[in-house]
């Protein structure tokens, strides 16, 4: 076996020592990320739905609800993960999920300050999804960031 250099192989180390120490990972992850994929398509596919449809009020209520199921679903699949992951790696995946968090508010501060809001001006690139979008971008390259820089000090 030859050692790895570089930064592919740093990289291949990454997502090797976050996923793939035993089967148990491996399919925990899996788990959790069908979850978060079918949440992400359901949530999308609804907005889609009521941007492009005429529906009765209640029924755009249920539906702006419905992705609520499979969100559970995805947290339940992640804390199943951490919950039989060894100590390493759940403290790498929590470090990961506070810097997400803190990036998150970060930027939905910065994006909103309170003393310079003016709710008669509306500016077009800040609009409500324009906001969570880079807020939730902000959440996940964050929680990224903060599994790789924490995997690092277990090398």
């Amino acid at each position: 076996m030859s050692v790895q250099s570089g930064s592919a192989a740093t990289c291949r180390r990454f997502l090797g020592f976050m996923c793939w120490e035993s089967g148990r990972d491996k399919t925990n992850v899996q788990r959790f990320a069908a979850w978060f994929l079918l949440w992400a398509v359901w949530h999308e596919g609804i907005a889609i739905l009521q941007i492009n449809m005429d529906m009765p009020l209640i029924f755009a209520w249920v539906l702006a609800f419905s992705p609520v199921l499979p969100a559970i679903g995805a947290v339940l699949a992640y804390v199943k993960f951490l919950r039989e992951a060894d100590e390493m790696i759940r403290r790498i995946h929590i470090t990961g999920l506070a810097v997400g968090f803190g990036a998150g508010m970060f930027v939905w501060m910065a994006i909103k300050p309170p003393i310079l809001h003016d709710p008669t001006h509306q500016d077009v690139f800040m609009t409500a999804y324009v906001q969570r979008t880079l807020m939730f971008m902000a959440m996940i390259f964050g929680w990224v960031i903060g599994q790789f820089i924490a995997s690092r000090r277990y090398r």
